[in-house]
């Protein structure tokens, strides 16, 4: 009984969604480090190859790698390819050491096995579609950029509404929320153009050179907060009348713009201030990076909250590094094409961007739905507890009636007893019916 108890307690924390904590720490374990480090070794040879001209082959090499971390992840939940992937627990004067470094990259022999054998299909087989593959995987480009947005999405609505509770109802003015909201956005706008204009001249950048070399942001930015406030102004209006819908309205809105804000001064910088490469690149990397992060962690809560389990903290990190060589890929094969990266970086937040603005309205209009679906469920519960509640109350007070009916009738019946007791003492003294019939005759004698 015992073991059953502790199977189902096992299942049940294995089925608990991931926080983004919890994710971040898995994908950074020391355990796994040597994938990540592959991956960043791959992806600078595979796109040096596409831009040599060998586009063909790097963009096989992309793919391949893609599908082989992809496999792996889905057959990580097999403990002999959960023990190949990862590293065991060494002492720490091993850690330290270049050879025990060096080796920890066995972990990678698997995934690498598999992508080596998905490459031979790829380049041996379909040799004469292989160019068209290839410049296809390009146009995965734009289901990414589409994906970001998304991915954010999902992330950011579960994550508020596993904090939204159900409020009161109050009389919210949607006027003050979108005047908070342009204050906030707006400073951040102005604080983040401010830091992008010093990263790019490497020089002291007083107020004034702000406003000039950054106009076109700050215009940008409020231009489009204000069309953002004007277009769900409605359903602003609508969940302002309720306290738990009007805190996770309030907070959508505001992440949800910082990160248009954020693709928007991307693109700025791009056209106007002329980044440097190394700037570029970390900021791609760190834009993947979440955008990775995000899209794991929703289609982990999405896997746990459907039963299914197909995405999990066991395999978060090889569908991680799976989407990582697909972006990477979708990019490096972009470049042929556009010849610059930074265009190719601008298409792609422009995409996420127009994404975000999209799905902004619709994001709180299905919050309503699900918000009232859950509050009426809750109110059936309520109510249904508190017909319960009458009930059992009403049950008592029957039963207390009867308890003092019986204990009324149990009174007077004790009454009575003593009233005959007392009526039978009054008459007078007790006769002895015992007593011998001679002693009565005497006295009669007696009298005469």
């Amino acid at each position: 009984m015992n073991k059953v108890v502790d199977q189902v307690i096992e299942q049940s924390l294995k089925e608990q969604p991931l926080s983004i904590k919890s994710l971040v720490q898995n994908l950074l374990a020391r355990k796994t480090l040597p994938h990540l480090a592959f991956v960043i070794l791959a992806c600078t040879g595979l796109h040096a190859i596409v831009r040599n001209g060998q586009h063909t082959i790097g963009g096989a090499g992309f793919m391949s790698l893609g599908i082989g971390y992809f496999l792996t992840a889905m057959m990580s939940r097999n403990e002999t390819v959960s023990r190949w992937i990862k590293l065991p627990d060494m002492t720490q004067a091993k850690r330290r050491s270049i050879i025990s470094f060096l080796k920890s990259f066995k972990i990678c022999i698997f995934p690498v096995s598999l992508s080596g054998m998905v490459f031979l299909i790829f380049y041996i087989p379909m040799a004469p579609w292989l160019e068209q593959i290839s410049m296809a995987l390009g146009l995965l480009f734009i289901l990414w950029s589409v994906g970001q947005g998304r991915s954010f999405k999902v992330a950011v609505e579960q994550w508020l509404k596993g904090k939204m509770k159900p409020g009161s109802l109050h009389n919210g003015n949607p006027r003050n929320s979108a005047i908070f909201q342009l204050i906030i956005i707006q400073t951040i706008s102005f604080i983040g153009v401010w830091i992008a204009i010093i990263a790019s001249e490497l020089s002291e950048i007083s107020l004034i050179d702000v406003i000039t070399k950054g106009g076109v942001f700050i215009l940008a930015s409020l231009c489009s907060q204000l069309i953002v406030l004007r277009w769900t102004r409605d359903v602003r209006l609508l969940v302002s009348k309720e306290k738990g819908l009007a805190s996770f309205s309030f907070r959508w809105m505001i992440f949800s713009q910082l990160f248009i804000n954020w693709h928007l001064l991307s693109i700025y910088r791009r056209w106007w201030l002329d980044p440097s490469d190394f700037a570029t690149l970390l900021e791609e990397s760190i834009l993947m990076a979440v955008t990775v992060v995000l899209a794991i962690w929703a289609l982990t809560s999405k896997s746990t909250k459907s039963g299914t389990g197909i995405v999990g903290e066991h395999n978060a990190l090889p569908l991680g590094i799976a989407f990582g060589y697909s972006y990477a890929g979708s990019v490096s094969m972009l470049t042929v094409t556009f010849e610059d990266i930074r265009g190719v970086m601008m298409l792609g937040h422009a995409l996420t961007l127009l994404t975000v603005l999209i799905i902004i309205k619709s994001t709180i209009k299905s919050t309503i739905n699900s918000y009232d679906d859950t509050h009426e469920e809750d109110i059936q519960k309520q109510v249904s507890e508190n017909k319960s509640d009458e009930s059992t109350e009403v049950s008592s007070k029957n039963e207390k009636h009867e308890n003092e009916i019986q204990e009324k009738e149990n009174d007077e019946d004790s009454t009575e007893s003593k009233e005959l007791d007392s009526s039978s003492d009054d008459i007078g003294d007790n006769v002895n019916w015992d007593s011998p019939k001679e002693n009565i005759e005497a006295d009669w004698e007696n009298e005469d």
